[in-house]
């Protein structure tokens, strides 16, 4: 199942505005790219969420950064949440 369009709610675009560098900012945005064909690929686990009533809510890692995103199967899209490294994305 492909996702039509990737949606990056506030926290998560202010992440991207200031990433750790831009390696890493090119690695997330890849791993997002590749997610769009498979939204719940190996190594992704379902994660409970104030947003679990709308959508799945899954992580997946990326190094030591975390991607928290949902899939949205009614729109057809995926919501990026957060982007954060491991020790405080939960917070």
């Amino acid at each position: 199942m492909a996702l039509k369009d990737c949606v990056f709610e506030k926290e998560a675009a202010k992440w991207l505005d200031k990433p750790p560098s831009k390696k890493i900012r090119d690695q997330i945005l890849a791993r997002i790219a590749r997610l769009k064909f498979d939204p719940a690929p190996p190594g992704s686990r379902k994660v409970r969420s104030e947003r679990d009533g709308y959508y799945e809510v899954r992580r997946i890692k990326n190094g030591p950064y975390r991607i928290i995103y949902g899939l949205d199967v009614g729109d057809c899209r995926l919501v990026i949440t957060r982007i954060g490294h491991r020790k405080n994305v939960y917070d």
